[in-house]
């Protein structure tokens, strides 16, 4: 739906998963797949110097990461687009006190869990594993679509703030009425498939291309 919406390539990139696999190894991946991109992304028909990255959940949490490093060292990228990310491990949070007890689907006690199994003996408060403590400065336009029901919605509205602080272009948009994970449910849920369509177009935006008809 983001390549059809948007009129932009996507590629799609897997990561080794926890616990067999802890960080700091999803972010390496991340940034190997993002570096293999723009050294071989025009001999699939890509325009690498053009570049968004974008991902839900935890996909959304290394996506920011790749974005902090590329950034970092001076490789442009055009935009983020993320979805109802987990960026820090922070569970004290109003919305995980509001929405954590599992009811809209995701709950505290699982985001506990899963925390876990991806840091392992990793300090909590890496930057490279909770995007919330890392340097935002200098990122490109930031798309935020956060889950009004959801126990993450604070992790989007403190990165908002963070971003806003570091001068870096936000656009937050909260859907009230969607749980976690609603970029799944666009073929039953018109609030899901609109918060879609806004990010396409907004990446589309970004790396200036035309949708098609």
């Amino acid at each position: 739906m983001l390549a059809l919406r948007s009129g932009a390539a996507v590629v799609g990139v897997g990561y080794s998963k926890a616990p067999e696999q802890r960080f700091p190894i999803q972010a390496a991946e991340a940034a190997a797949a993002l570096q293999w991109l723009r050294v071989h992304g025009a001999e699939k028909g890509l325009d690498a110097e053009r570049i968004a990255l974008g991902g839900d959940s935890a996909g959304a949490n290394l996506a920011l990461s790749a974005a902090v490093a590329e950034t970092a060292a001076g490789r442009a990228l055009l935009g983020l687009a993320l979805f109802y990310g987990m960026y820090a491990p922070d569970f004290e949070t109003e919305s995980h006190q509001q929405y954590g007890d599992g009811r809209y689907g995701l709950s505290t006690e699982r985001m506990r869990w899963y925390w876990s199994q991806y840091l392992g003996d990793a300090h909590p408060r890496d930057p490279r594993a909770a995007p919330l403590h890392a340097d935002l400065r200098g990122l490109p336009p930031v798309l935020l679509a956060a889950a009004g029901l959801d126990c993450l919605l604070d992790d989007s509205l403190c990165l908002a703030e963070l971003l806003t602080e570091a001068d870096v272009e936000t656009d937050l948009s909260i859907y009230p009425s969607l749980p976690h994970s609603f970029a799944l449910m666009t073929a039953w849920v018109r609030a899901a498939d609109s918060a879609v369509t806004r990010a396409a177009a907004r990446l589309g935006a970004l790396l200036s291309v035309r949708p098609p008809l």
